[in-house]
C-alpha cells in the first residue's frame, strides 16, 4: 500500500487504463478466437476424409453455430455505441479525449480522431452485428418480428476484429511504448482444434484402409 501511495496521478491513471484495456480486450479475445475456430470449421479441405470429419461430425456442426453466436454477442458488446456502456471501444476512446477521464495522459487528439474514423468506417458491419444480436440471437419473441436478414460475412467480422486490435495496439504503444497483443501466440484454441481434426482423420483413415484395400482388389476405386 505504501508503494501505491507514492505513485503519481499519471502513473495511477496508467495502471487504471491498462486494467480497462485488459478487461475490454477479453471480449475481443473471445470474438477473435471463436472466429478463427469457425473459419477452420468451414474451410474447404482437399483431403476428403478431413472434409467428412469436419462436415459430418455433429459436435463440429453444433460448435460452428455456437461459436458464430458468441462472435456476434462479443462484437456487439465491443462495438455498440451506447455511452452508458463502459466496455465498448467508442466509450473507451471518449475517455482519452482532453475532457475525458484519462485526459491527463495527453493522448494525441489527431490519433483519437483517426481511431474514431476507422471504427465509424465500419458502421454498416456494426449495424449488421447489432441486428443479428437483437433478432437471431436474442429472445424468441424478437425472432418472430419481420426483420430483413443482415447477410453479415466472415470477412466483415474479421475486419471488425482487426480494427479493434489495431486501435488498442496504437493506444497501448502511445501510452506505454510497448507492444500489445491480444491472446496467445501458441497453444490457441484453433491450433488445438486442428490437432483434434488431424487425429480423427487419422483414425478414420486407419479404420477404412483395410476396406479400401479390399475394394481395390475387386477394381472398386474409392474416389
Amino acid at each position: 500500500m505504501e508503494a501505491e501511495s507514492t505513485k503519481s496521478l499519471e502513473e495511477l491513471l496508467k495502471d487504471e487504463l491498462k486494467e480497462e484495456i485488459t478487461e475490454i480486450c477479453e471480449q475481443l479475445y473471445i470474438a477473435q478466437e471463436c472466429l478463427k475456430v469457425v473459419e477452420h470449421l468451414i474451410e474447404a479441405e482437399t483431403d476428403r476424409d478431413r472434409q467428412i470429419v469436419k462436415s459430418r461430425n455433429t459436435f463440429f456442426r453444433w460448435s460452428k453455430h455456437m461459436y458464430i453466436r458468441i462472435v456476434i454477442i462479443e462484437l456487439n458488446k465491443l462495438f455498440n455505441q451506447s455511452k452508458a456502456d463502459d466496455f465498448n471501444i467508442l466509450s473507451f476512446i471518449e475517455k482519452l479525449k482532453p475532457v475525458g477521464y484519462f485526459a491527463l495522459l495527453n493522448v494525441d487528439e489527431n490519433n483519437i480522431a483517426k481511431w474514431e474514423s476507422e471504427i465509424l468506417s465500419l458502421e454498416t458491419s456494426i449495424h449488421k452485428v447489432k441486428l443479428l444480436r437483437h433478432t437471431s440471437f436474442a429472445h424468441k419473441a424478437r425472432k418472430k418480428s419481420k426483420v430483413p436478414p443482415s447477410n453479415f460475412t466472415m470477412a466483415e467480422g474479421k475486419a471488425l476484429i482487426e480494427t479493434a486490435q489495431k486501435v488498442f495496439g496504437d493506444i497501448y504503444y502511445q501510452i506505454f511504448e510497448a507492444t500489445f497483443y491480444v491472446g496467445n501466440i501458441f497453444d490457441t484454441p484453433v491450433e488445438n482444434l486442428k490437432e483434434i481434426v488431424n487425429t480423427l482423420t487419422t483414425v478414420k483413415k486407419d479404420y477404412l484402409k483395410p476396406l479400401r484395400d479390399h475394394a481395390k482388389e475387386y477394381g472398386i476405386v474409392d474416389e
